[in-house]
């Protein structure tokens, strides 16, 4: 069973909300619920196993009642987001090209992926198979050449770049986008020269 929490958990309205739509109406519905004794259904993971601890409340019946006014007053919606398939996520972080663990727990921190996802993958999803099939290739890390081109010249319009001088500067100040290397003449084969990096006319 996956482990949930490195799943943000919801407000304690919306959480009492959700279990409602759920039909969890007592404690024995919900420990049914958190046992996997209720047919087709499962305790969500953005959901407490303890929802009566968590958002310190008195009684379960007193947290089921707050869900079902929460419902009647159209605040909340029986409608929630899933927690996003392994793969789904797996293609997300290919998308956004995070090569390393170091990159993943900074996308994390600083919500760079849409959607809900666990912030701890290797222990929630059954079927994670290791950070290096899980991460982005490395090879994944910079754009293509011709991408590399186009942005290059859009920076060149904008900061005035001519040398790789520039290109250092721009490195210097962070103002190098994600997928750009550092040193672009080295690493992509098809550099011919700065100007034509910078796509600028030969005088």
């Amino acid at each position: 069973m996956p482990h949930t929490n490195s799943i943000p958990k919801l407000e304690k309205d919306a959480a009492a909300a959700k279990l409602y739509s759920l039909g969890i109406r007592s404690a024995s519905d919900f420990q049914a619920l958190c046992s996997g004794r209720l047919s087709n259904v499962t305790r969500p993971a953005d959901i407490p196993s303890n929802p009566i601890a968590y958002y310190d409340v008195d009684s379960f019946v007193e947290f089921i009642a707050i869900g079902e006014q929460a419902l009647k007053s159209g605040a909340f919606t029986s409608d929630s987001d899933d927690i996003m398939s392994y793969d789904a996520l797996k293609a997300l972080v290919r998308k956004h090209r995070i090569v390393s663990i170091r990159e993943w727990k900074h996308a994390v921190k600083n919500d760079v992926l849409p959607g809900k996802y666990p912030t701890a993958p290797h222990n929630y999803y059954p079927e994670f198979e290791g950070w290096e099939a899980f991460l982005a290739p490395k090879s994944a890390r910079f754009l293509d050449f011709s991408e590399a081109r186009e942005k290059a010249i859009e920076l060149a319009k904008e900061y005035e770049l001519r040398t790789a001088y520039h290109w250092r500067w721009l490195s210097r100040q962070g103002l190098r986008p994600k997928g750009l290397p550092a040193s672009p003449d080295q690493y992509y084969e098809e550099f011919k020269t700065w100007k034509h990096f910078y796509g600028l006319k030969s005088v």
